[in-house]
């Protein structure tokens, strides 16, 4: 299943806009524009566990397709405030479906993007609508 959700070609909608950077994603919601035909290509940096209630989710914590390297640690609230956060529902973080840490993901659906507290990008999508290559080895957390 993995391997077949990887391979999905992705074709953007004639007309969508490719946002590949968190601040451009910021921009354009904090200028209210319209957000329906977007492709979302950013990089996975982590996965999270959460539970809501009874639910149990994963967060996707993404940053632009072309980060920086530094250490996560050592620039925490700089950090937090470039990533795009992304909901799953019904997820563990150990799932075998899920990428590795360092792949570009192209976001081709989601639902309730939103800025939250006014710097952070978040928003909820599923696994069906999320497309991917090979992940870049280059990728360090510390």
């Amino acid at each position: 299943m993995r391997e077949l959700l990887g391979a999905r070609t992705v074709e953007a909608e004639q007309g969508a806009t490719v946002v590949d950077s968190v601040e451009g994603l910021r921009e354009m919601l904090q200028r209210k524009g319209s957000t329906t035909k977007l492709l979302l290509r950013m990089k996975l940096l982590w996965i999270s566990d959460h539970a809501y209630g009874q639910w149990k989710l994963i967060r996707m914590h993404f940053v632009d397709a072309q980060v920086f390297k530094v250490s996560y640690e050592a620039n925490r609230q700089d950090i937090d405030s470039l990533l795009l956060t992304a909901a799953l529902w019904n997820l563990e973080s150990d799932s075998k479906l899920l990428l590795s840490p360092g792949t570009i993901v192209d976001i081709n659906e989601n639902s309730n993007l939103q800025l939250y507290n006014g710097t952070q990008c978040q928003l909820t999508t599923r696994l069906s609508q999320l497309s991917w290559g090979q992940a870049n080895i280059e990728v360090q957390l510390k």
